[in-house]
């Protein structure tokens, strides 16, 4: 998804997979995760930190609605690692279950699915063209 975006970086918003791969921890600019990566749970203070009892407010689910996603200071929530079960392989359930998947394309011109991305990564190459 850094590709089909052009980029990625922490403590920044600019676009969709930034906005979705968000985590407090690392962004100091923002008291909200989003879904956080598939190395670093959105409670997470480290890398591989699935077992992080602790609480932090999350816009994740908000990605259910994708493209049309709200105000996420108005749809964050609190998450801990009880919804993955504390664990590696729950994370990574939790994490893929919130990857957009719906029909079309959103404003910027990027599939709404991004399940075509990963299931055929030379589309990556030229994101917008699923949007034609």
């Amino acid at each position: 998804m850094t590709r089909v975006y052009g980029s990625w970086q922490q403590n920044r918003t600019t676009h969709n997979w930034e906005r979705f791969a968000l985590v407090k921890a690392l962004s100091p600019n923002y008291s909200y995760s989003g879904c956080g990566n598939i190395h670093y749970p959105p409670n997470g203070v480290r890398d591989y930190d699935y077992t992080n009892p602790s609480t932090v407010l999350s816009n994740c689910a908000d990605f259910s609605n994708y493209p049309n996603l709200s105000n996420p200071l108005s749809t964050a929530t609190p998450v801990s690692c009880s919804l993955w079960n504390c664990n590696h392989l729950g994370f990574l359930e939790f994490w893929f279950s919130h990857l957009p998947a719906k029909t079309g394309c959103g404003p910027d011109s990027i599939a709404s699915n991004w399940w075509k991305y990963f299931s055929d990564p030379q589309l990556a190459l030229n994101p917008t063209s699923l949007c034609r």
